[in-house]
This record gives structure tokens, sequence and C-alpha cells, in this order.
């Protein structure tokens, strides 16, 4: 069902870009992205392979804006795997009137060794553009309803939590070389909330390489048996935007 309805989402919103096209001869519209790539190696007494990376990509078109964001990482210890993540986020926005916009998000998420096999959600909300009248600064809000169904390890249950979406984004650029993202968000008010807090520093190096300090909390108010509430990663990734 998940399948299904992001590929009916895919599929609208390429429709809604394609029929604004027709109308507008010279579209104002952007792309791009970024990927980024980190890891280890160690071997002798302890043989450690580590793997973090991640892909963004932006699109916009007049009022209309989308983003694709995926991330993996993996760990392995004298050959057996011992931490595997993977995250996808499909996010479509737009903007209504004034400061306000309207945004559709679905998200896939897989963390065996955290307890969850696999997790799927979507958002649906509203949110207000803060600030515009600042240069190099942007402050989103955002208010709607969210949905997460977490297929626990053992595959014994299947988890619904419904609850407010709730999320504050921020960005700032200085010195034109670097740049600083918060974001806050999370899915309240059932028996399992879900809270993140995330903190990024790029670093623009030399024709479109960069470097990127990541610090990342992951906090659920209901983990799987043996687990803790909150998973915390600190990355540093080289990278090219385009």
């Amino acid at each position: 069902m998940l399948k299904h309805n992001v590929v009916g989402a895919c599929c609208g919103l390429m429709l809604l870009v394609a029929q604004v096209g027709y109308a507008d001869e010279t579209p104002a519209q952007t792309f791009s992205g970024s990927v980024n790539f980190g890891g280890n190696l160690s071997s002798g007494n302890t043989n450690t392979d580590n793997f973090d990376g991640n892909l963004d990509l932006s699109y916009s078109y007049q009022d209309w804006a989308s983003t694709f964001t995926f991330k993996a990482s993996q760990t392995k210890e004298d050959g057996v795997l011992t931490s595997d993540y993977y995250e996808a986020y499909l996010r479509g926005s737009y903007d209504i009137v004034n400061h306000i916009y309207t945004v559709i998000q679905l998200g896939y998420r897989q963390d065996e060794f955290s307890g969850i096999y696999s997790e799927k959600s979507y958002v649906v909300a509203l949110g207000y553009h803060a600030f515009t009248d600042v240069p190099n600064f942007l402050v989103d809000v955002e208010l709607g309803y969210g949905q997460r169904i977490t297929e626990k390890v053992n595959k014994l249950k299947v988890d619904h939590d419904n609850g407010k979406h709730v999320a504050l984004m921020s960005e700032y650029v200085f010195d034109g070389d670097n740049k600083v993202n918060v974001k806050i968000s999370g899915e309240l008010g059932n028996d399992d909330d879900f809270l993140l807090r995330e903190i990024t520093w790029v670093h623009q190096l030399f024709h479109g390489f960069t470097v990127d300090f990541s610090h990342e909390e992951r906090t659920i108010t209901k983990p799987p048996v043996g687990k803790v509430p909150t998973d915390t990663k600190t990355s540093v990734l080289l990278g090219y935007s385009f």
C-alpha cells in the first residue's frame, strides 16, 4: 500500500508541475543536490569496516518544491555486521499564499539492530516561512498530522502510531562558504512519541567539494525490549554539491 501511495504522490506532483509549465513558457525552476561519503577501516587486533553516506536532491518550480533524501550507514566487526541503517524521505510542498505553505512527506526507515525491521511514515501539514526579509536566514515552522507504521524485528507485531506532526527547521548562510542547518521534528500525542534533533554545518572547500559535520539524536518513548530510547550519531563526511 505504501509503495502505491509513493508512486501516486510522485505521479501527481509531476502532472501538476507539467500543467503549470504549459502556462508559463519561461518558468523559474532550480535543481540542486549533494552527495556525501565517509568511513574508516581498521585492522590488526580489531578488524572494523564502517561506511556512512547520504544523498540529497532538490527541485523547485515557481511555488512548488520537492526534495528527496537518502541516508545509509553500515558497520562490520571481524566480518560480522553490527550496524545497518537506511532511511529515505520524499517531500513535496506548495506555497499557498504569503508565507503559508502545505507539505506532504513520505518516509521509510530500517534499523534492525535497534529493533526496527521496517518503519513507514507519512506527514500532511501546514507550514509558515518566517523571517523571509532577513538575508541568508530561513526559518520554517510546521504543524499537521503524521503516522508511523513500525514492524519490529521479530515481526510479531506492527505498531500504528498516529499523532501531531511538529517541526522547526532553520538555515543560516555566513561567510559565503559556510552553512548551518538545524532541524527539530516529531510525531507527538501517541503512546510511542518520536522526536528528531539534528544540526549540520557544511563548509565549502573548492569547486563544489564540501566537508559536512553533523550531529543527530532520535528518541522514541517506547523502545523495543532491551533497547535504549535515544540513538545518537555524529559524523564528518566529504561531499560534492551540484
